[in-house]
């Protein structure tokens, strides 16, 4: 607009000819008092059961500081599965993740 705040958004679906699919949406923001923001999501699943997805968003305030988080998950076709959650506050970032194997069991999660 005419005072310098601008938005968008956008959306990306797709399918393969063996069945997998994958999508991802997202949007952004800026204000004219310097604040910015983006949020976005993907996913996937393909033939074979595996699956993964993720989401999350960003801010950054008119005087600096930053605060967002992005929570993200996958299962893979024998069953092991990760739920990861990252985070940041005012320039410090958190991560947590756990991993799961097929029946369950949490397990070390591996690089």
């Amino acid at each position: 607009d005419g005072q310098g705040n601008a938005s968008g958004s956008r959306s990306a679906p797709a399918s393969g000819a063996n069945g997998g699919s994958a999508t991802r949406q997202s949007s952004a923001y800026r204000n004219a008092d310097g604040s910015a923001g983006r949020q976005g999501s993907a996913s996937v699943s393909g033939t074979n059961g595996g699956s993964a997805s993720t989401s999350g968003s960003i801010d950054k305030s008119a005087d600096g500081s930053v605060n967002g988080s992005r929570q993200t998950s996958a299962t893979g076709a024998n069953g092991g599965s990760y739920q990861g959650s990252t985070t940041v506050s005012d320039g410090s970032v958190s991560h947590t993740g756990t991993c799961t194997n097929a029946t369950g069991e949490v397990v070390a999660c591996r690089p």
